[in-house]
C-alpha cells in the first residue's frame, strides 16, 4: 500500500483564482472612488451656487429701493462700473450696478462656466411706497463635469432649462 502524503501549500490554479477575485474586488472599489470624487465635485458646485444666490439676495435686501433686475451691467467687464467699496460713496443705483458686477465676476471665477440671471417676477407699486420689485428670481448655472455635452439646447427654455450638461440653482427672493 502506498501512503498518502498530505499536501502543503496552494496549487498554481488556486493562487490564480484568488488573484482574479481580488482584482475584480479592487476594480469595483476604484469605480466607487471615482464616482465619489465626481459626486463631491457636483456637490461643491451646488453649494457655491447656493452661496452666490444667497449673497445676491442679501445685497438686494440691503438696497431695496432699486430694481436690480432693471440694472444693466456687463457680465464680461473686467473692471467695476463704479468702485463702491469701503471709503467710496455710491448712490443706490451705483451700488446695485457694483453688486451685480461683483456677483457676475464671482460666478465666473468660482464655478466652471458660471453664469447668473436675475429677473423680477412681481413688480411693486412705487406710488404705494412698495419696493420696485416684490419677487426676484435668481438663477445660477454652471457646467457639470459629470455628464456629456448636450447636442442641442432649446433657446426658449427658462433660465435653468439649458440642458443636462448645465447645473442649476434657482432662488426666489422677496425683499
Amino acid at each position: 500500500m502506498h501512503a498518502v502524503r498530505a499536501q502543503h501549500g496552494f496549487t498554481l490554479i488556486e493562487t490564480l483564482v484568488a488573484l482574479v477575485v481580488i482584482s475584480i474586488g479592487l476594480l469595483g472599489l476604484f469605480g466607487l472612488q471615482t464616482m465619489a470624487i465626481v459626486d463631491t465635485s457636483g456637490s461643491q458646485a451646488q453649494t457655491l451656487a447656493s452661496i452666490a444666490a444667497n449673497d445676491l439676495a442679501d445685497r438686494i435686501r440691503v438696497n431695496p429701493t432699486v430694481d436690480y433686475a432693471a440694472v444693466t451691467v456687463s457680465k464680461t467687464a473686467t473692471k467695476a462700473p463704479t468702485q463702491c467699496d469701503a471709503g467710496h460713496y455710491c448712490s443706490a443705483q451705483q451700488m446695485a450696478a457694483f453688486d451685480l458686477w461683483e456677483w457676475h465676476d464671482g460666478l465666473a471665477s468660482r464655478l466652471p462656466a458660471g453664469e447668473g440671471e436675475l429677473e423680477c417676477r412681481l413688480a411693486g407699486d412705487i406710488s404705494k411706497k412698495q419696493n420696485p420689485c416684490l419677487v426676484y428670481k435668481i438663477a445660477v448655472q454652471w457646467h457639470r463635469k459629470d455628464v456629456e455635452e448636450d447636442a442641442e439646447i432649446n433657446a426658449d427654455e427658462d433660465a435653468c432649462g439649458a440642458g443636462k450638461s448645465r447645473g442649476c440653482y434657482v432662488l426666489e427672493v422677496r425683499p
